[in-house]
C-alpha cells in the first residue's frame, strides 16, 4: 500500500516538475523573443 502511495506521490512530483520547467521554458523564450523584437524584422 505505501509503495503505491510513494509511486503516485513521485507521478505527482514529476509531473509537476514538468509543468514548472515548461512554464520556465516558455517565459524565457517570451523574454527572449521581446528582447529581439525591437530589431527591424519586417
Amino acid at each position: 500500500m505505501s509503495e503505491l502511495l510513494a509511486g503516485i506521490l513521485a507521478k505527482a512530483l514529476l509531473m509537476a516538475l514538468e509543468a514548472l520547467v515548461v512554464r520556465l521554458f516558455l517565459h524565457w523564450t517570451r523574454t527572449m523573443r521581446y528582447r529581439t523584437a525591437p530589431l527591424p524584422s519586417a
